[in-house]
């Protein structure tokens, strides 16, 4: 019977409808398959489409929000940092590293901009772009973590003095970036 099933016992149904079961069935448990797998893509992308949409924040808002805390507890971080004894080069490193990781970390928490995995390069546009402050705060923005990278890469020679007003405008451009302390 031409790859058909064989009826059981050698017993011959009344009338052969001519259809090959075992194939038959092949195909559709495989079409069963194929939905069920693309059932899944579609459940995961509607979820995925609805934890974005209730993620997207409103203009002006910051894009982590969990309490002021934590503003606060990162300016004060920046605050607290202090030129060592003696300012050679690996401390000046750190120093900087410090302020540029704090400053990034705001933007981040502030845009959404990805700050903290961008070189200087990288992020100087999105920060023109993005950065909720005037133009001259954001130059100086861009200025405070231009100098971190001279200082890390090129040796670039800077003073206790600068590094405390460094700190500083680190701290002012926090500062500003979340008015009234708020934020994440």
């Amino acid at each position: 019977m031409n790859g058909a099933m064989q009826p059981p016992h050698g017993l011959k149904p009344r009338f052969d409808l001519g259809i090959d079961w075992e194939r038959l069935l092949t195909q559709v448990g495989i079409a069963f398959v194929i939905l069920a797998v693309v059932m899944a893509m579609a459940v995961a992308a509607w979820r995925w489409w609805k934890k974005r949409k209730a993620n997207a924040r409103r203009a002006g808002e910051p894009v982590v929000a969990s309490g002021p805390g934590r503003v606060q507890e990162l300016l004060t971080r920046v605050r607290e940092l202090t030129p060592g004894e003696p300012f050679d080069a690996r401390e000046r490193e750190e120093f900087y590293w410090r302020l540029g990781l704090a400053l990034r970390t705001a933007v981040e928490w502030r845009t959404g901009i990805g700050a903290t995995s961008l070189t200087v390069r990288e992020l100087r546009e999105p920060l023109r772009k993005k950065l909720p402050l005037p133009s001259q705060e954001t130059a100086e923005a861009i200025e405070l973590l231009e100098r971190g990278e001279g200082i890390k890469f090129a040796g670039v020679p800077v003073t206790p003095a600068d590094a405390v007003a460094a700190r500083d405008l680190t701290a002012k451009l926090i500062g500003r970036l979340f008015p009234g302390g708020g934020g994440p």
